[in-house]
């Protein structure tokens, strides 16, 4: 089902993270859902206008926000950066993140920058890694879509 979804509606839905205004203007024939917090930083997801978006939950942070759209769950996240945030982006992924994941149908489509990786071959140099995303991962039977090709080494963080 969730990839027949992505097959069909991969360029019907937009994430974004760490957007700075809460308004960026009227995208004729989509709908914008908006969580944007006072800091000025948030999560946002555009959807075409024809698809039905319903359950909407917004972190109250701005760090996150969730909607079901035809039986999958949409969840799009910005996590905290930088090593001196790391029990803020911990206490983040255990408790945002989680609460976002509460109600999740069996098909979900998580989003968004972690401001981490899984595995420490996924960075150049030093790295943020976290185990809680990586025990999500597992917990929720998540696959992480990012491919590394065997001849080419490729990374999710630079």
């Amino acid at each position: 089902m969730l990839h027949a979804f992505l097959k069909s509606h991969a360029l019907d839905i937009l994430f974004l993270q760490e957007i700075t205004h809460p308004n960026f203007g009227n995208l004729p024939g989509y709908t914008t859902y908006i969580n944007f917090r006072t800091t000025m930083r948030g999560t946002a997801f555009v959807t075409r206008n024809d698809l039905q978006v319903t359950n909407i939950t917004k972190l109250p942070t701005g760090r996150g926000i969730a909607a079901e759209c035809e039986g999958i769950a949409l969840l799009n996240v910005y996590a905290p950066s930088w090593t001196a945030k790391k029990a803020e982006r911990e206490a983040f992924f255990n408790t945002g993140l989680v609460y976002l994941l509460r109600n999740a149908p069996e098909n979900l489509l998580l989003d968004g920058d972690f401001n981490c990786v899984l595995d420490a071959t996924d960075a150049t140099g030093t790295c943020t890694y976290s185990r809680t995303p990586a025990a999500l991962v597992q917990d929720y039977a998540l696959r992480d879509v990012w491919t590394q090709s065997t001849a080419r080494r490729t990374y999710t963080h630079y």
